[in-house]
């Protein structure tokens, strides 16, 4: 026999409860089978097992009019209530006739007061879900903010694994994930050959079985996230990021549920993101026919990693442009100090050097990793005034005459001026202007003292000076570095500062291991081919030349 659902029960028990009569409750059935004069099989309300008969014709004006119907017959009444807006069931309560004006509306009023607490109800469990859905979309914005503002902050230096290490605990937070992984690789030209770099999660997945996810699942995931989840009853349903209930056949050992995403910048792939096995939630929030199960991964889940492999990878296509733009710039440099070397063979190599002692010293005095890389460009450039200097002056053996040593004191301002209109090397001005300047403001080119002097310029001014008297000069050789370490400590608080001073000794026997080590790069020669040596082809004149 057939039973009401929960709603119908209920509403016939608030009728019972409020008529204070018994109820009946009768269904219409496919075939009548006495005389098909109007059987009704009746459902609920009375002990009798006999079907009972009520007028077909009571039962379709309720049915019709979609409110209560009243049939009155002598001294009894009879009516009858449809229970719900579509259904086929109708409660039916005996009355007298004198009944007959109050039932009718008393039932209606409790049906309509019925229907609108089943769908409040309804609505609190809705509103529940969709605040629940809110939540979880908020988690993922503030995921989102809070790993911009990590990339934003990150160093050109870091590492794609590094960043990944950083990124995953956030992550998982809003995924879930018992395991959350990035995995590299180390063969770009083969993706499917993955190897773990960053794991996070309480109960990670074995190094195996994360790059047999990728070898069984990465080709068809290669574009977009590939969603799946074991260990349900329910039939597996294609979805754009793929089957979100899977068959068996393909499982993993130890995985129920599982998303691969890649990290694709333009053509090529950088790497996969793999959560796996995702943990329920401590409070479990109701769940509507519009939600998976709490422990199967959905659309949700796959996007936000899908973003996150997206928001990775472009990020490690930004730091990539970064390093080769500075590898210009270095290159550049290198270019610049290579032309200032060429007019003094004597000083071949002295930038480089006091590059190298300076970006040491700095890294002693507490500089960050940035500005150590950021002052051993600004040393490599400090003489680059020089190039406006003569070479009847740079050259000379002798001494140089007051106007020949106010010529070369000018090559601070020089520097300055060759390099003030390069915006993106406009941290290197102060050290190349400064470097020359004096504890005691006796230095040039503005006379500054102590910590009026820029840091840059008074930690490249030690390292300058180390070089200058133990490298051979046209006028004199090289000094013993006993003697340039004398010199230094009796000049600390007169010539230098003395914090600068004090970081140089305690990391002296680094910068004698570079000055030790340290090879000067071989300025290269173009091969002269047969047609030069022919004689060059004025291009204008069209002649050789």
């Amino acid at each position: 026999m057939t039973t009401l659902t929960t709603k119908e029960a209920a509403l016939v028990q608030g009728l019972g409860e409020t008529l204070d009569r018994p109820i009946e409750v009768f269904q219409l059935c496919d075939a009548y089978t006495q005389g098909g004069s109007g059987r009704w099989l009746r459902l609920l309300g009375s002990d009798a097992s006999e079907e009972t008969v009520v007028p077909v014709a009571l039962l379709e004006r309720a049915a019709q009019a979609d409110r209560a119907a009243l049939d009155i017959d002598g001294d009894s009444a009879r009516v009858a209530l449809r229970l719900g807006s579509k259904s086929n069931r109708f409660a039916v309560a005996a009355a007298e006739a004198s009944a007959a004006v109050w039932l009718p509306r008393l039932g209606e009023t409790v049906a309509a007061l019925h229907r609108a607490n089943t769908s409040a109800a309804s609505l609190t469990e809705e509103n529940e879900s969709f605040a629940a859905q809110l939540a979880s979309d908020l988690e993922e914005l503030t995921f989102l903010r809070t790993m911009v503002e990590r990339l934003t902050v990150s160093h050109a230096d870091d590492s794609l694994t590094t960043i990944a290490r950083q990124t995953l605990p956030v992550l998982n937070g809003t995924v879930r994930a018992q395991c959350l992984a990035y995995l590299r690789l180390p063969n770009p030209q083969d993706p499917y050959t993955a190897e773990p770099a960053a794991i996070e999660g309480p109960d990670p997945l074995s190094h195996e079985t994360l790059t047999r996810a990728i070898r069984l699942f990465g080709p068809s995931a290669t574009r977009q996230p590939l969603v799946k989840n074991w260990g349900t009853d329910t039939p597996f349903l294609a979805t754009p990021f793929g089957e979100f209930h899977a068959p068996a056949g393909d499982r993993l050992a130890g995985v129920d549920s599982l998303v691969v995403a890649p990290l694709v910048s333009g053509a090529r792939m950088l790497g996969w993101l793999v959560a796996a096995n995702r943990q329920p939630r401590g409070d479990e929030l109701i769940e509507t026919s519009w939600q998976l199960a709490s422990e199967e991964f959905g659309s949700g889940e796959a996007t936000l990693m899908a973003t996150t492999a997206s928001i990775l990878a472009t990020h490690a296509a930004n730091v990539e442009l970064l390093r080769e733009k500075e590898q210009i710039m270095v290159s550049v440099v290198r270019s610049l100090v290579s032309a200032i070397e060429s007019k003094d063979k004597y000083t071949r190599g002295h930038s480089e050097r006091v590059a190298l002692y300076t970006k040491r010293l700095a890294q002693e005095i507490g500089y960050s990793v940035a500005a150590a890389e950021d002052i051993y460009l600004a040393a490599l450039l400090h003489d680059v005034g020089k190039i406006g200097v003569r070479d009847a002056v740079l050259n000379k053996d002798g001494k140089l005459t007051p106007e020949e040593y106010a010529e070369i004191s000018r090559h601070p301002d020089e520097g300055w001026a060759i390099l003030c209109d390069l915006e993106q090397l406009r941290y290197v001005l102060p050290g190349v202007l400064h470097h020359h300047e004096r504890w005691d403001g006796n230095g040039y080119p503005d006379r500054l003292a102590g910590e009026a002097i820029p840091l840059d310029g008074r930690v490249m001014a030690v390292a300058d000076a180390y070089d200058a008297m133990t490298s051979d000069r046209p006028y004199r050789k090289g000094m013993p570095t006993e003697r340039a370490e004398a010199i230094l400590r009796e000049g600390s608080g007169v010539q230098w500062d003395p914090r600068c001073i004090e970081a140089f000794f305690v990391c002296l026997q680094d910068i004698k291991r570079i000055q030790r080590d340290y090879q000067q790069r071989e300025r290269r020669e173009r091969e002269t081919t047969a047609r030069e040596e022919r004689g060059l082809f004025h291009e204008v004149a069209g002649v050789n030349g």
